[in-house]
Parts: C-alpha cells; sequence; structure tokens
C-alpha cells in the first residue's frame, strides 16, 4: 500500500471519528437534554418564594412565610417558627420539577389517581404574585412514583416520589422542634433546682465554678453536659393549650428549673415536669407546653458531688506548650519545640524524651481531689508550684497554675488558681511528680554517622 493512500485512510478515519462524536455523541447527548429539559413542568428559585399554603394537613390549610433570609415561620393555623430543614425539602421539591411520564391526556374521572380529593395540595407564590401549585394523588403501587397535578393542567403526570413523598409531612413535621434559643459559650451562669438541691454556677475565665449551696470548683464537663442537653433540646409533640390544670404534665410541682442568664442581661427560663415515664418542659413567657425524650431525668437526679470538679488540675496534657515547676528552691523549667521534641532549659539544658514529659504531664492530669476546703489561700507559702503554658487546636493559649501546701489531716493542700478556695489530694500526688522531676534523664545523643568506606 502506498503512502499517499494510508494518508488518504488515515484521514478517512479521523473524519469519521469527529462525525461520530459530534453527530452521534454529542447529538445524542444534546437529544437527551432536550428531552429531559422537555420534562421539565416548572422552575422555582428559593429566593423568589414569598409564601407557601398547603392544603390536607391537620388541624387544617398552612400557611408559611418568610421570617428573614434564611427562616420561615408558621402563620396558620397557630404562629410559630418553621422546621427550615422541612421547608427546604419542600422548596428542593419545587426547584425543578418533572415527569417520568404522562398518564392521562384527559382524564374523565380522577378517582384512580386520588387526585378528586388530592391528600394534598401544596401552592408556591412566587414574587410578582405567580402561582406554582401541585397535587399530590395516590402512590403507584409498582414504584416509587406519585399521581400529580400541576396548576391548572387538565394532564395526569407520573413523577419521583421526591415530589409525591411530601404528602406524608405533618404539622409537627412543619413546626421547629427546637425549644431554646441560646448557645453555650454565652451562658454565664446557671441557676438549677431539682428536688433534692438548689444550685448556682458560676463561670469565670472560661471555667465554672458552684457558688451555691457551696462554693467549689464545678465539675466542667458535667456543667457543659447540661448547656449541651438544653442547647439542643427538642420536643417530640407540642400542647399548645395545655389549660390551667399542669398536673398531668409534672409541671404543678416541677421536677427541675434551669434559669440561664447570657451575655447582655438576656434570660431564659425552663421549668422540667415528669409524669408517668413522660418529660416535658415549659419556657417561661410561653403558653405552650412540650413533650421530650426523657434523657435529662437522670441528669436532675445527679447529687451535690457529682456536680463538683474531681480533677485537681483540669486540663489537656497534650495541648502543653511549657512547663516550669518550682520546687526546693530550684526551677525546673521545659519547653516544647518542633515535631513534639521537648527541651530542659533549666537547671541545665538537655533535650528529653517526650515519654518522660508526658509521664509528668499525665500525673497531673489524673490528680483528684480527695475533699473541698473553704479556705481561700494555702496555710503559710507553697512547698512547690507547677505554671502550664497551652495552646489548643484553634492556637488559643491559656495558663494553669497550681501550688501545694502543707499535709493536714493526711491530706495536701492544693490551690489552683482556676478555684476560688483551697483542695485537699493525697500527699503522693506532689511526692511522685517531684520525684518524676529530678529523676528525668536527658535524652542520650544521636551516635555520629559513619562514613562509608569507598
Amino acid at each position: 500500500m502506498s503512502y499517499k493512500t494510508t494518508l488518504i485512510i488515515a484521514i478517512l478515519l479521523v473524519l469519521l471519528g469527529v462525525y461520530a462524536y459530534y453527530f452521534e455523541y454529542k447529538g445524542g447527548q444534546k437529544k437527551e437534554e432536550e428531552k429531559e429539559k422537555a420534562k421539565t413542568l416548572f422552575e422555582v428559585k428559593k429566593e423568589d418564594v414569598v409564601e407557601i399554603r398547603i392544603t390536607g394537613i391537620l388541624p387544617g390549610p398552612v400557611k408559611m412565610v418568610p421570617a428573614g433570609k434564611e427562616n420561615w415561620r408558621l402563620d396558620t393555623p397557630l404562629q410559630a417558627r418553621a422546621d427550615q430543614s422541612t421547608v427546604d425539602r419542600i422548596l428542593n421539591s419545587f426547584e425543578k420539577l418533572k415527569y417520568k411520564e404522562i398518564i392521562d391526556e384527559q382524564p374523565r374521572d380522577l378517582r384512580p389517581y386520588e387526585l378528586d380529593k388530592p391528600p394534598m395540595t401544596i401552592q408556591l407564590t412566587l414574587k410578582g404574585n405567580i402561582q406554582r401549585e401541585v397535587s399530590i394523588g395516590a402512590k403507584n403501587p409498582v414504584d416509587n412514583v406519585y399521581y400529580i397535578k400541576v396548576n391548572h393542567d387538565a394532564r395526569v403526570y407520573l413523577a419521583e416520589g421526591t415530589i409525591g413523598d411530601l404528602s406524608t409531612t405533618t404539622l409537627l413535621d412543619l413546626r421547629d422542634k427546637k425549644l431554646t434559643d441560646f448557645t453555650t459559650d454565652k451562658v454565664e451562669s446557671i441557676n438549677l433546682s431539682t428536688t433534692a438541691l438548689a444550685m448556682q454556677f458560676q463561670k469565670q475565665n472560661e471555667t465554672w465554678k458552684m457558688q451555691q449551696p457551696v462554693q467549689s470548683p464545678a465539675s466542667n464537663s458535667e456543667v457543659t453536659s447540661l448547656l449541651s442537653s438544653l442547647e439542643s433540646l427538642r420536643a417530640t409533640r407540642f400542647i399548645d393549650q395545655p389549660g390551667e390544670n399542669l398536673e398531668p404534665y409534672g409541671l404543678k410541682a416541677p421536677v427541675a428549673t434551669v434559669e440561664l442568664s447570657l451575655e447582655k442581661g438576656l434570660r431564659q427560663k425552663i421549668e422540667f415536669g415528669k409524669a408517668g415515664d413522660e418529660m416535658y418542659a415549659r419556657l417561661e413567657g410561653s403558653q405552650g407546653i412540650a413533650a421530650i425524650d426523657n434523657t435529662l431525668s437522670s441528669t436532675f437526679e445527679k447529687k451535690l458531688e457529682d456536680w463538683r470538679e474531681k480533677k485537681v488540675l483540669v486540663f489537656n496534657r497534650f495541648d502543653a506548650e511549657e512547663i516550669l515547676i518550682k520546687a526546693g528552691g530550684k526551677d525546673y523549667s521545659f519547653k516544647k519545640g518542633q515535631s513534639d521534641k521537648w527541651n530542659q532549659n533549666s537547671p541545665q539544658k538537655a533535650e528529653i524524651e517526650y515519654e518522660q514529659i508526658q509521664g509528668i504531664l499525665e500525673k497531673l492530669e489524673s490528680a483528684e481531689i480527695t475533699n473541698y476546703g473553704d479556705q481561700p489561700a494555702l496555710d503559710g507559702p507553697p512547698l512547690a508550684e507547677v505554671f502550664i503554658t497551652l495552646k489548643d487546636w484553634q492556637d488559643k493559649t491559656s495558663k494553669k497554675h497550681l501550688s501545694f501546701g502543707a499535709v493536714k489531716d493526711k491530706a495536701q493542700q492544693v490551690k489552683n488558681d482556676d478555684y476560688g478556695s483551697i483542695v485537699f489530694a493525697q500527699p503522693s500526688v506532689m511526692a511522685d511528680l517531684l520525684k518524676a522531676v529530678t529523676e528525668l534523664m536527658p535524652k542520650p545523643p544521636a551516635p555520629p554517622e559513619q562514613k562509608k568506606e569507598e
């Protein structure tokens, strides 16, 4: 075969490939896109929706309107915050409504499709008073598809379950079930009253202190857990008109009352009742009552000791950046370098094994309070002091200071600057700490690299 013939064949093959790509593949792709576009009944932009009306939900028609840029509220049959995830599900279904096929062009009887009296009709009003309406009928028993009608179109369509699944929406689904409106970091004080206790907690330098019934370091984990539960408190159902008799909800004599003081003088008060296995909550200023799950019940049964801090020093040892221990007239100073390497700066300069430093920090982190004192300071000068500089994962720096005092009644006085009064620990805590510090061995130098023989 000549070179000229080979070249002609190659050119023909290229042209054939170009033709196949543009006219077969691209053309087929375009036809599919046009086919899909033809099956789009309408499109809706979320930001253009000014009202949502739904019929088919008890106790009556629902009307929802925007309440700000990202939020919605129920206006009928009651006034309440709307559940944003449910509203988004509705709007997403209308964003580009498509059908699978046309079932009936001119239906004489809509009853087989349950579209004579649709279980649910959703109407969106857009800017410019444009209406978009979908009536959802029966579910096709074969596939996850529903019979629908659109606006004043006579045809019956078969649509994917995305739009049809909205027909099971209830008033509870549309309602925001989150009861409280605060964030944990904004809380400055807590008053917690249960059937057995009346406690007050105050936040000082990001640490919780118990002020009543005794002054004591509070358990940060317990207080934070309580606030987290309250922040995420959700209703399982609503009783909007409970009447004057609160006994069926256990709120005539609440099992607990929580009052939160927030930034800028804001307050939030919640009463909790228990009736049988059910638990209820009522927010101050609200006439309604919400049923809630029973998880907070065990929290309100805790004893006073459960709410007090058990650790001599609360910190994460892996956040430590610098350590200074003063004891016996000596300073033991350590600083973390790159790649978690630790260097001792005094009383001598040396690199220290990572595990040895972690051993010292672990002794401090695990040290527990044996009992609580009420005096604000140690009896006399400290026998040893510990200073730790911490840096968390957000690069936020904080400092901790601990002073060990004399042994009293077989327990050692300890003053933590985060606590308002002294606490007591086992004397072995300080003894083991100082023993570990004085027995630190410098990391042996790396052996010199040997030159390769030529």
